[in-house]
């Protein structure tokens, strides 16, 4: 059961996915970082990243606020001047090579139509919006390449993308989209990293937004949900063992972190042989960074199961 810092002196024991891991008490790695307007998109080059091109606004959102014609200038507001950010510098990360059999679906989930889009369509636009992000990977299966490409063409990306083939884990496909990045973390052009499960496509922009924030302040940053229902610990003895609900806590996604630190944590996880249940568990484990948990958003919500795709269809209609 991993912790992660609240701030104040105070700390909460994290379910990492909704599941339980073991760790122990992180210590704290803090980067400063220059705050820089995001980039105008640019066409890629042959062999290079590949990016449609759309004028871009001047100056940078603090959020990810979408509009017909790109980002809406909020430079001229006070609370912009106040933070330290590094908008413009991260990269983004979206797993979409899951394959649905839990979802009752023989094709993978991330492109089945949810409110008339495909799944993966959500968090793709999101994650373009952003003015943090300056790259985006896209993990795919490879016999999904094609429809991953029309999606793309169809969400209209204009932060530069490429494709990395996923692996046969998560963790694994985790790893491949962070060594697509590598070039440019070990240039300095990306210093934050973003890795988001395409099956959470209600991620909202203020979430996004506060993501970044938080890890640019502390390291790194994990959305959080309060465990509301009883969780029990199961001893070696067989006996049942109540847990203190107020410190137990379910991680969503997306989980930002600091991008050479974590690139750095993952290889060493190769070495070792290790698979974490997410991002934070191997974090935790493979690096000295501090998580910072920011609260997270009850619709976020990850399908999984066929109710699951029944209710955000629901909801996306309601909306």
């Amino acid at each position: 059961m991993s912790r992660i810092s609240l701030g104040g002196g105070c700390a909460l024991s994290l379910m990492a996915t909704d599941a339980t891991v073991g760790g122990q008490c992180l210590r704290a790695s803090v980067a400063t970082r220059v705050a820089m307007a995001k980039p105008p998109a640019r066409r890629a080059t042959p062999g290079g990243d590949r990016t449609a091109v759309r004028p871009r606004t001047q100056g940078w959102d603090s959020g990810c606020d979408e509009g017909e014609t790109g980002l809406v200038d909020k430079s001229h507001l006070p609370y912009l001047s106040a933070m330290k950010s590094n908008a413009g510098h991260a990269g983004a990360i979206l797993l979409a090579g899951g394959r649905g059999a839990r979802a009752g679906f023989s094709a993978n989930k991330a492109y089945v139509p949810v409110g008339g889009r495909p799944m993966i369509s959500y968090s793709l636009r999101t994650l373009d919006r952003c003015p943090w992000v300056a790259q985006l990977v896209l993990v795919i299966r490879p016999e999904d390449r094609p429809a991953a490409e029309r999606i793309v063409e169809q969400v209209g990306i204009t932060t530069p993308w490429l494709m990395a083939t996923g692996g046969d884990s998560r963790h694994a496909s985790e790893y491949r989209g962070l060594e697509a990045l590598s070039g440019k973390i070990a240039r300095g052009q990306i210093d934050l990293v973003a890795i988001h499960d395409g099956a959470r496509p209600f991620v909202s922009p203020s979430l996004l937004r506060q993501l970044f924030r938080d890890a640019d302040r502390h390291g790194g940053a994990v959305p959080t949900l309060p465990v509301d229902a009883p969780t029990h610990r199961l001893t070696g003895h067989g006996k049942i063992v109540l847990l203190n609900q107020e410190r137990l806590h379910k991680a969503q996604t997306p989980q930002v972190f600091s991008a050479p630190e974590l690139l750095a944590a993952y290889r060493r996880a190769q070495e070792a042989g290790f698979e974490g249940v997410d991002t934070a568990e191997t974090v935790e484990r493979f690096s000295d960074l501090k998580m910072r948990a920011t609260p997270g958003d009850p619709n976020n919500l990850k399908l999984t199961f066929p109710e699951d795709f029944t209710s955000a269809e629901t909801n996306t209609r309601d909306s």
